[in-house]
């Protein structure tokens, strides 16, 4: 990009210094950062054009102006390293433990709940695979995640860079998820209305399950005071004789109970052999209980 005076200007760099202002914009008025990268363009752009008048000035005055080049960087992942030199930003993943740990993964975030897994540029493991290290080129102005990076020769760990506003930042998860949350405010909007979806589809089915919980107890209770009721008329009258069926033996609520399961067997299984050679109660309460609650 030239100006109207001749002047070479950087696009990238004045694109990453007009949402470096409209960040800074936004975060002190609260707002979107789209909403202010307007005015951080045309700041940005005053500011590249204001450079190159300094640094004529600088020469008409006898001064010699000498280039800034951003400082070296290096920070260790466990047994990896990103490194930020006049070359760029580079992640070098180890590998551990007679190739058990490491070098690990390296993933671009590309929205809230998306990432891109990034391709080796270099491999400088072993044949075997057992030794050595992976290196990966990283882009300045993203975020990335660090998957399985080998902490040591016994395990891994996963670890999170940021690369924006001219540095190389490592972040603790809360401040990796508060950075997704910056970048990517609407797709956070989203995620946080189906989470609170999917806590009132828990919630409601807590509650459901706990009336039903209370369901059962309650047809539970009353089976047992209907059997009792029905024990003690056994004992006063004595076993009803049901046609074509054997007389049950066992304790009065056993076979009050055992009557109750039979008959509904009857219903759904009227050929059964166990009908007419079945004639303990027990029988019945253990093998057939379950014929209440079809």
């Amino acid at each position: 990009m030239t100006t109207t005076t001749g002047q070479k200007i950087d696009r990238s760099a004045l694109l990453r210094r007009a949402w470096q202002i409209a960040r800074e914009a936004a975060t002190a008025a609260c707002a979107a950062v789209r909403t202010a990268l307007g005015d951080a363009l045309q700041r940005a752009w005053v500011e590249a054009r204001m450079v190159p008048q300094m640094s004529q000035q600088q020469q008409a005055n006898g001064a010699t102006v000498e280039p800034v080049a951003a400082e070296p960087v290096r920070i260790e992942f466990g047994r990896g390293v990103v490194i930020r030199d006049a070359e760029g930003i580079v992640f070098r993943g180890q590998v551990t433990g007679g190739g058990a740990n490491g070098p690990g993964t390296v993933n671009e975030v590309t929205g809230f709940a998306t990432t891109e897994r990034l391709r080796w540029s270099q491999d400088n493991r072993s044949g075997s695979g057992r030794s050595g290290s992976v290196e990966w080129r990283l882009e300045a102005d993203r975020l990335y995640g660090l998957a399985r990076v080998a902490y040591n020769s016994q395990r891994t760990s996963d670890y999170y860079v940021s690369t924006f506003d001219g540095d190389v930042v490592e972040l603790t998860l809360a401040e990796y998820r508060a950075e997704l949350r910056r970048l990517y405010p609407l797709g956070a909007q989203v995620a946080d209305e189906l989470q609170a979806r999917r806590a009132a589809a828990e919630a409601a089915r807590i509650v459901a399950e706990r009336a039903e919980v209370e369901r059962r107890k309650a047809e539970a209770e009353a089976l047992k005071a209907a059997n009792a009721a029905e024990a003690e008329r056994l004992e006063r009258e004595g076993q009803t004789a049901v046609e074509g069926l054997p007389a049950l033996t066992g304790s009065m609520k056993q076979i009050s109970y055992a009557m109750k399961i039979r008959a509904a067997v009857q219903v759904h299984q009227p050929k059964l052999t166990a009908l007419k050679t079945a004639t303990t109660a027990k029988y019945w309460i253990e093998a057939h209980r379950a014929a209440l609650y079809r």
